[in-house]
């Protein structure tokens, strides 16, 4: 009987491992439990659920009031550059305005004082009189009567110094350009609200260190580092993602229309206020209390925390919506499916159960080979399933509308950009021309909030950008003209 006993043991074994085998070899990777996450259908019916049924709720229309209040406060402090990067009128600094040599201003088709340059070392020889002309020796006088003091006055950032303003400016775009695409992966991978915070908090510190900091070099650093991603456009994602589809579109167009009532406000304060130093203070001070105000107001988006399985964060933040609205959500309101796995095939519990239900080595060998294999699919879905930049470029399809967005963007942006910091360059008052400048759009947005309902967006979009061509071009004539009065060289 010992030795049948002996005998017998590795027969045993010998079965378990073909068991063992058997079991690797019939459980593959498709049939893994892998967690459910919802479609982009699934998501909208969800935003569905915590809005009623005819109107936006009282969470939507105060989520839509504070982005709009938090976007043009962000954006405002960076778009008054127009103040405190303004040159002013100026000449060198003089006793006697003879030693200034005349230059003729083709706008105005007169001889004006030189900017930068004056009279030295008169000598006379007989009735010849022979005056060197050299550029300012003790700085510049400004014309104070529009704006006191900008960064372009306290620094003397005219005549060689001139391209110096411009240079930060452009140093700043590019980096906002570089930090724009990693700010995006951040947001992704992170969250939206924790990235919105952190950047919105980098911004405001350095804005304010730019204000007070004494010396060119401490001001032109903290003004580029600022520019380090852009935190006004988070909320406007956490909005879209936050709302139902069929507000999308309006809500965006009425945003900008709040912005540009709002903009409206800083020439105001222009006018009050001649220190470029003060004006930042008061801008910032603005933004912060408005980003303090979006801190609590603003949660994280709720198709984010869907898409990333933050299935008990989404109930939650769900439900506090939802009562918030007073709309009665049952609980849970999410799907079972998403907090439970879901399973490719019946039977697969049986064969997990199997495999757990093995002893001895055998068992830990079934259980670490199933483990490694459900780590590896879940590893392969995530993957599958995250957004990558390399989606704007997967299709031919994809690619034409990158490119087509992506230029309506900048032609957009360098337009309206050009013509804000041209603004107070125009003939008339400075802060006249920058409220002009905002409240011209006004009449554009009301129109756009009807024929975005009316004719979707493609129409409206190639239509006001011929319009706005037009008038682009229809300046040029103006600037040919002013070239032309320049004297021959």
């Amino acid at each position: 009987m010992e030795e049948t006993d002996v005998d017998d043991e590795p027969i045993e074994i010998d079965l378990l491992l073909a068991k063992q085998h058997s079991l690797k070899s019939t459980i593959t990777e498709e049939e893994i439990e892998i967690p459910h996450k919802p479609t982009g259908e699934e998501i909208s019916q969800y935003l569905e659920m915590i809005n009623p049924p005819k109107s936006p709720g009282r969470f939507q229309i105060i989520l839509f009031v504070t982005v709009s209040l938090f976007f043009s406060a962000a954006t405002g402090v960076g778009t008054q550059a127009v103040y405190y990067g303004y040159t002013p009128s100026h000449h060198c600094n003089v006793d006697n305005m003879s030693h200034i040599p005349e230059d003729f201003d083709a706008t105005e088709g007169i001889n004006v004082p030189s900017s930068c340059s004056m009279y030295s070392n008169l000598t006379s020889n007989g009735t010849n009189v022979t005056l060197e002309v050299v550029s300012c020796q003790n700085g510049w006088t400004y014309d104070r009567t529009e704006f006191g003091q900008t960064f372009v006055t306290e620094f003397d950032l005219v005549c060689a110094r001139s391209s110096y303003f411009e240079t930060i400016m452009t140093i700043s775009s590019v980096v906002c350009g570089i930090s724009t695409p990693i700010q995006s992966y951040l947001t992704d991978r992170f969250g939206r609200r924790k990235v919105f915070i952190i950047i919105f908090t980098i911004e405001r510190i350095l804005s304010f260190g730019y204000a007070v900091f004494p010396t060119l070099p401490l001001v032109s650093t903290a003004f580029i580092i600022s520019s380090i991603g852009y935190a006004g456009s988070i909320p406007i994602l956490i909005m879209y993602e936050s709302l139902p589809e069929r507000y999308r579109g309006l809500s965006g167009t009425m945003l900008n229309l709040i912005h540009m009532v709002i903009m409206g406000f800083f020439p105001l304060t222009g006018w009050l206020i001649h220190e470029w130093r003060i004006l930042i203070i008061i801008w910032n001070t603005f933004a912060a209390v408005v980003g303090v105000v979006g801190y609590w107001l603003i949660p994280e988006s709720l198709t984010w925390l869907l898409s990333n399985g933050r299935v008990a964060e989404a109930e939650k933040l769900m439900q506090k919506i939802a009562k918030f609205n007073k709309i009665n959500l049952p609980q849970p309101a999410l799907k079972n499916e998403l907090f439970e796995p879901k399973k490719k095939e019946n039977g697969d519990d049986d064969k997990l159960d199997a495999a757990v239900a093995g002893t001895g080595c055998c068992a830990v060998g079934i259980g670490n080979d199933i483990k490694l294999k459900t780590e590896k699919s879940k590893k392969k879905i995530e993957k599958s399933e995250k957004s990558s930049i390399r989606e704007l470029i997967r299709s031919k399809t994809m690619i034409k509308i990158t490119c087509i967005i992506s230029g309506t963007y900048l032609v957009n942006n360098i337009a309206n950009g050009g013509l804000s910091y041209i603004a107070p360059y125009l003939h008339g008052n400075m802060h006249l021309n920058n409220f002009l400048m905002i409240i011209v759009e006004l009449p554009a947005y009301i129109v756009t909030v009807y024929a975005v309902e009316r004719f979707g967006r493609k129409r409206p979009t190639i239509g006001f950008m011929l319009i706005g061509g037009i008038g682009l071009l229809l300046s040029l004539t103006e600037f040919i003209s002013t070239i032309a009065k320049l004297p021959l060289q």
